[in-house]
């Protein structure tokens, strides 16, 4: 994991290497003005290398980029220099999910659906660990606290203010996965996740024609030029994708199960009635 460049790396070259040919300009010339070697420019296109903030308004300047640009600029390279706090859990996070919670942390909209099991952002502390425990998945009993407080600490993005609409299934609303105790309050958990104003949540229907049932979608999606990401999660894990045609694959199974559901509102009605019914 320690030689892979983060995804904001790879976007702030990706943008770097996009002014610098808008000016039209080659690697070797901003190479000679800055006074440093050819390679570096490659590696810093890439995500491969660091800046100093001095730098990058070095760069600036010679791209002519305007206050906008620049503005962004700056925001993706503070982005490089976040903590990822996922690190202190080394050993349990692997490379494939060492990404996706890189590419989660910077997300400007999620969005998921998932017919089987409460999104990971949805879950309260109760369900995942109801989850974890009884997961053939998990390598090593005494981990699973651990595990269970990534998964919690995932949902700083959604304190941050990052849009979040999730799709899930009716059958959600009746399954006690941990007991009915542990049922209610994830209900609730919901309930109270989906009156925040950068937060929707939909349920589709038991009975909604074809609903989507191979594990989670997520899609997501960045400001600017970043691209967009997709995951597929499994029982087992989860995969990536990055190739524009699956990501529109992706996005447009979203949009169907999101047809099928009930409006957000109709949808914590629902959850309201489930609980008192608990």
């Amino acid at each position: 994991m320690a030689g892979e460049p983060s995804y904001a790396r790879r976007e702030l070259g990706a943008e770097l290497k996009r002014l610098r040919e808008a000016a039209k300009l080659t690697q070797a010339r901003i190479g000679a003005a800055c006074h440093w070697s050819q390679s570096k420019i490659v590696r810093l296109e890439r995500g491969e290398a660091s800046l100093t903030i001095h730098d990058l308004h070095l760069l600036a300047d010679l791209y002519r980029a305007n206050d906008e640009q620049r503005a962004h600029l700056v925001v993706l390279m503070e982005r490089t220099e976040e903590g990822r706090w996922w690190e202190q859990y080394d050993g349990l996070v692997t490379a494939t999910m060492d990404a996706f919670l890189s590419h989660e942390s910077l997300a400007s909209r999620i969005s998921v659906a998932n017919m089987s099991i409460y999104p990971g952002l949805l879950q309260s502390r109760a369900y995942t660990t109801a989850l974890f425990s009884k997961s053939r998945h998990v390598p090593d009993p005494d981990q699973a606290e651990a595990l269970v407080d990534i998964r919690v600490r995932r949902r700083h993005v959604l304190d941050a203010g990052t849009q979040f609409h999730a799709v899930i299934g009716e059958n959600l609303l009746i399954s006690p996965v941990g007991g009915y105790g542990v049922l209610l309050t994830q209900l609730q958990h919901v309930l109270d996740l989906s009156h925040r104003p950068n937060v929707t949540v939909q349920a589709v229907p038991l009975l909604a024609e074809e609903p989507f049932t191979c594990g989670g979608l997520i899609l997501l999606d960045y400001t600017a030029n970043a691209t967009s990401i997709s995951y597929l999660e499994h029982s087992a894990g989860i995969v990536g994708y990055q190739l524009p045609l699956e990501v529109r694959r992706h996005r447009r199974e979203f949009e169907r199960m999101r047809s099928l559901a009930w409006s957000p509102e109709e949808t914590q009605a629902r959850l309201e009635t489930r609980i008192q019914e608990l």
